[in-house]
């Protein structure tokens, strides 16, 4: 169980702060910063935080089936903790995007199937959730492969030929379908490029690697934190950096090269969780990261929204102060730091942990009933005979 709760509560948390941050960061960037310019390019390197979720994701998802492998209904329970974890702050979300938020008018058959999570498998409905809520969609449409997978997918072999697969059939073939679809729409364009489950699976299949990587040799070997781990971790830390800079600005067409920098950040955290990377502030974040992820780009509309009457209020001098990119991009970070993070911690605290609450209480009550019934089941000629009646018989 320690070591369970050390997986957890450690560098994964911290991968999930790292991730957010990187989203929020490009949204900033392009708020402050004209595209083309070397702090565009420099912050739009955050786009690839999204998929650091996807693997970190996949990774946690795999080591929570591996654990729970003994219960009585895995699959419905797998999909209940699903539901219960995702959905409180999801329809908040997507109800203040629909009330307190105008935008363009949004077909109902595409709110519908937002509504019922089913968006990710339907181009036109990709971004019809709550504002950057397309991944939720993605991450759903994997959900429900998931226990598939699970079943199917069992050793490091066979992941790394479902993501070669995925990353050559699917990804790929999105890519070239593009070619045939002239008339495509621009959001169906978007979603075979980037933000689709059939490119984003090899992403998911990236995240599955590295756990039967942790799994079946560094969490085994005992290599984790010592000087060998540590020489390894910051070797792939030097790697991973190496193709950093060789893939700015980051583009669709090296997607998954790109994303190849996170599947090596997050073996190098697993070998040595640097005090840099790992720490109270990254792992806080990762906590709040589903709320930040929602709340963030609200603000920054809504920030947007207010510049108006910024500028009314001081006689033109907002506006003025806001030319310099560097002001820009300080307004911006101070918005979400007074805006964001408050607005997260109390959506985590009073809609998310109440929800994953209630998701266990439900989860244990099922259990608890299957188990009743199962006993009942037996026969009493083959029931599992108590301590003093093996004394008896034996």
């Amino acid at each position: 169980m320690a070591k369970r709760e050390r997986w957890h509560l450690g560098y994964l948390d911290a991968l999930r702060g790292w991730a957010v941050a990187a989203v929020i960061l490009v949204h900033v960037g392009s708020t402050a910063y004209p595209p083309g310019n070397w702090q565009w390019d420099l912050t739009f390197w955050g786009r690839r935080g999204v998929q650091l979720f996807f693997m970190v994701s996949a990774f946690t998802l795999y080591l929570s089936l591996d654990h729970r492998k003994v219960e009585q209904h895995p699959t419905l329970n797998f999909y209940l903790r699903r539901v219960f974890r995702i959905a409180p702050l999801f329809y908040f979300m997507f109800l203040l995007r629909y009330v307190a938020y105008h935008p363009v008018p949004t077909p109902a058959l595409q709110i519908v199937l937002a509504a019922l999570f089913l968006n990710g498998l339907y181009p036109p409905a990709i971004f019809a959730g709550p504002l950057a809520g397309w991944t939720i969609g993605t991450e759903f449409a994997f959900y429900m492969l998931l226990p598939l997978l699970h079943r199917w997918i069992n050793t490091l072999n066979k992941a790394i030929a479902f993501t070669c697969t995925t990353a050559i059939v699917f990804g790929f073939g999105s890519l070239l379908l593009l070619r045939h679809l002239p008339s495509a729409s621009g959001t169906t364009i978007v979603y075979l490029r980037s933000v689709g489950i059939p490119v984003e699976l090899g992403i998911f299949g990236m995240g599955i690697v590295a756990y039967y990587i942790v799994k079946d040799y560094v969490v085994p070997s005992r290599l984790t934190s010592t000087k060998a781990a540590r020489q390894i971790s910051f070797l792939l830390l030097l790697i991973a950096a190496a193709l950093f800079d060789l893939n700015i600005p980051f583009e669709d067409r090296r997607l998954y090269l790109s994303s190849l920098i996170f599947f090596l950040f997050i073996l190098a955290l697993a070998l040595n969780p640097w005090s840099f990377f790992v720490n109270a502030i990254t792992r806080a974040l990762g906590r709040l990261s589903f709320s930040l992820y929602l709340w963030h780009v609200f603000v920054i509309v809504a920030r947007i929204d207010r510049l108006r009457w910024f500028d009314w209020a001081t006689h033109g001098h907002y506006s003025r102060w806001l030319t310099t990119p560097l002001s820009s991009f300080f307004t911006v970070v101070v918005t979400l730091l007074l805006t964001a993070l408050p607005l997260s911690y109390l959506t985590w605290f009073f809609l998310e942990e109440p929800g994953i609450r209630l998701g266990r209480k439900v989860i244990a009550h099922l259990e608890h009933r299957a188990t009743q019934r199962k006993t009942r089941l037996i026969p009493a000629s083959q029931e599992i005979l108590r301590p003093s009646q093996a004394d008896e018989e034996f």
